[in-house]
């Protein structure tokens, strides 16, 4: 598995959305850019992780998903995948029993990650780090 080939996968994300320069900006370093009005299910249904992954050629079970919301959530574990949230203050109190991280960020040089669950093999250590993915991603889906 290569955790370097990410993708993100975002109601609110457009391709060419955050180009700098060249066009590409940021979205360059991602293989693909998904937006959920591309699919006719809105989450929690999860047709938008399916067709991610999908048009990637990506088994869903090397797929680790980072959302911040129990209907992100819902939708990532629907799929087959595994799920790592980020709390914001409008989700911190939601039900996040099915994830398999959750952190109040993904840290920050200074502002390190707070864990509040782990029920992976990741060892976050201040940031969550490509290897705490691979971590999570061997893990059998639940």
């Amino acid at each position: 598995m290569d955790a370097r080939r990410l993708f993100d996968v975002g109601a609110g994300v457009r391709a060419g959305g955050a180009g700098h320069g060249d066009g590409q900006g940021a979205l360059g370093n991602f293989a693909g850019v998904f937006a959920g009005d591309i699919v006719q299910a809105k989450k929690p249904a999860p047709d938008i992780y399916n067709y991610a992954a999908d048009t990637l050629g990506l088994s869903h079970r090397d797929c680790v998903v980072v959302e911040d919301s129990r209907n992100g959530l819902l939708a990532a574990t629907a799929a087959g995948m595994k799920c790592v949230i980020t709390t914001n203050g409008l989700t911190e109190r939601e039900d996040f029993t099915e994830a398999a991280l959750v952190v109040d960020s993904l840290g920050d040089p200074g502002v390190p990650a707070r864990i509040v669950a782990n029920r992976s093999a990741a060892q976050p250590a201040g940031v969550v780090t490509v290897a705490d993915l691979e971590a999570i991603v061997g893990a059998p889906v639940a």
